[in-house]
């Protein structure tokens, strides 16, 4: 079978998409849903979730790319973009404000030249709030000591899955407004690094603690995804209005988080420039097909 390299390139974009994604569901303030509409991909991914167990084979078939992708991103991202998010915060953040910013014009272009009722701009101005209010939360989930009783980790975990899949809301920013943020992401760094190290009993007790948390996750994106598509079949211009609120509001959502006072000139140069490269790769990115 004679190699594609066009095909091998796009494999490859389609899997980088699907790393951002990983990412930008571990960064508190950044929406994995976002980056899925940004990547121009969240339709697809919507559609297969939904058909999942329906035609399992077509959908994983269709989605594979990005679930490979996003689990890369996942683990990057508790390894090394806590590095980044520590040491070089705002030009780290910077960069995922620009990708939201550089899409803007590909959600625009769902709603442009389409009739405005007044409940798109109602659910528009009502999901720019939630967005713009969510950081305040924060501020409650400070605690270091959780409880890791299974049902509330199954819970905690559909909750934060429901988040992640709704665009502009950042599933981090929840666990870190109940104060599980830190917890869950020290425990799948630990795991990481006992699989690397093949440390199998760190590795079964982080994981045991965790199993319940990704099947909460998992069930929490089934049902969330479903009720958008159901959304998005019967309301699909208003559902896009709102999904245009969560997303104008999310660069001031994920600013907010930031402590721009102790900024220094570089920094704000560097973050400049990431900004710009965001803009330029989601412009790129949402142009492919």
């Amino acid at each position: 079978m004679k190699l594609r390299w066009g095909d091998i390139l796009k494999t490859v974009i389609e899997i980088l998409k699907g790393a951002i994604i990983g990412i930008a569901n571990v960064i508190p303030g950044v929406s994995g849903g976002t980056m899925a509409v940004v990547m121009n991909i969240y339709d697809t991914l919507i559609d297969a979730i939904d058909n999942i167990f329906v035609h399992p084979i077509k959908a994983l078939k269709s989605i594979w790319v990005y679930i490979v992708g996003v689990i890369l991103g996942i683990c990057s991202s508790v390894m090394g973009i806590s590095y980044l998010l520590t040491n070089y915060e705002v030009e780290t953040t910077s960069l995922f404000v620009g990708l939201i910013i550089g899409a803007l014009p590909l959600v625009i272009g769902q709603v442009n030249g389409k009739k405005v009722k007044s409940i798109d701009v109602i659910l528009f101005v009502t999901m720019m709030m939630i967005v713009i209010l969510l950081p305040f939360l924060s501020l409650i989930g400070n605690s270091s000591v959780v409880n890791t009783n299974p049902i509330l980790m199954l819970l905690i975990g559909m909750i934060a899955a429901i988040t992640m899949v709704v665009p502009g809301v950042s599933g981090s920013m929840l666990l870190m407004t109940i104060g599980y943020y830190n917890s869950i992401t020290t425990m799948v760094n630990n795991a990481i690094k006992a699989v690397l190290t093949l440390n199998i009993t760190d590795f079964f007790t982080n994981f045991l603690v965790l199993l319940p948390f990704a099947i909460g996750v998992f069930a929490g994106i089934i049902f969330a995804a479903k009720i958008i598509k159901w959304l998005l079949e019967r309301y699909n211009k208003t559902v896009h209005w709102a999904i245009l609120g969560l997303i104008v509001s999310s660069p001031f959502a994920i600013i907010m988080n930031l402590d721009l006072s102790v900024a220094s000139l570089k920094t704000i140069i560097i973050s400049i420039i990431t900004f710009l490269i965001g803009c330029k790769i989601a412009s790129l990115f949402s142009k492919v097909e």
